[in-house]
């Protein structure tokens, strides 16, 4: 019986890591789509073109449920949690759009490190020294990929885009641990999709540049691959080890790598491929603290 249990298992997370890694390519071709735009669409514009796309592909998968899942009782949890996704959405599009492909993915990896910091100052988790290694790692890492020393850079404030957009991202993730113990991830991401397009609404509308037809598809696809990685993150999650499954996300460092130099022609700088190894390897550490939670004194 427990061979058979752990089998399943097993089958379980390589189920779950192949979906963890079918979402890397599909938010690599998500970030490549905007990276490609012809004309530099509004970032409150290519918000709003993405979650209303999303928004409405989870009404169409999920209308049988639809129902069930609009189901909640913490309102203001999802509100909240909507405006550190708009936030975050925003500064990334911003750096998708002036920024090489390589290093706004080595810098969005530090989303991990500003969770783990935001648990200890929020929520009071215990801080560990492996912890505190990992984060002195990760922000060496990221000084790497900014190389504040380089008087050539022509774009050194623009690095702080995807920095930005991380330490938002992980505020929606922290936010997560009071709202799953109400709701489900369905009715998460549907108030995520919901109150972004809303937030967006506005600020697009005033800002609104009619894009070109070839953009425009761009932007659908965008929304269509997003709300398809979030659905698989959704899957993953449920059907595998979360400590298992976790370094599988950081496939998308170098398929953006690969994605930039196939497509655009982005040789990334030494720099770069170092730091983003640097935090990559620094959230190893996270995970594997993780997973041998009260093991480490």
């Amino acid at each position: 019986m427990n061979l058979r249990k752990r089998k399943y298992s097993f089958s379980g997370n390589l189920y779950g890591a192949l979906l963890i890694f079918s979402s890397g390519i599909l938010a690599t071709l998500s970030n490549g789509f905007v990276h490609g735009l012809s004309v530099k669409l509004p970032v409150f514009q290519l918000v709003f073109l993405k979650t209303f796309v999303a928004l409405i592909v989870l009404i169409i998968v999920y209308f049988r449920r639809l129902k069930a899942i609009m189901k909640t009782n913490i309102i203001r949890f999802h509100i909240l949690k909507s405006v550190f996704g708009a936030l975050g959405n925003f500064f990334w599009f911003g750096a998708l759009l002036y920024l090489p492909l390589a290093q706004s993915s080595s810098l969005s990896l530090t989303s991990a490190l500003f969770t783990a910091l935001g648990g200890w100052i929020l929520f009071q988790e215990k801080f560990k020294k492996p912890v505190l290694a990992s984060l002195i790692l990760g922000f060496i890492g990221v000084l790497t990929v900014l190389n504040p020393f380089d008087e050539t850079s022509e774009y050194f404030y623009l690095l702080f885009l995807p920095l930005l957009s991380a330490l938002f991202f992980s505020g929606s993730s922290l936010i997560i641990k009071t709202i799953s113990k109400s709701d489900g991830s369905l009715t998460t991401l549907f108030y995520l999709m919901l109150f972004m397009c809303l937030f967006s609404t506005p600020l697009a509308l005033w800002y609104w540049e009619w894009p070109h037809l070839s953009d425009f598809l761009r932007v659908f696809m965008v929304g269509l691959f997003y709300i398809a990685t979030q659905i698989a993150l959704i899957e993953a999650y449920t059907k595998a080890e979360a400590s298992f499954i976790a370094p599988f996300k950081f496939a998308r460092f170098p398929l953006n790598i690969f994605s930039g130099l196939i497509f655009f022609f982005e040789v990334p700088a030494l720099s770069t491929l170092i730091g983003g190894g640097l935090i990559i390897f620094s959230n190893l550490l996270l995970v594997n603290l993780e997973k041998n939670k009260g093991k480490i004194s």
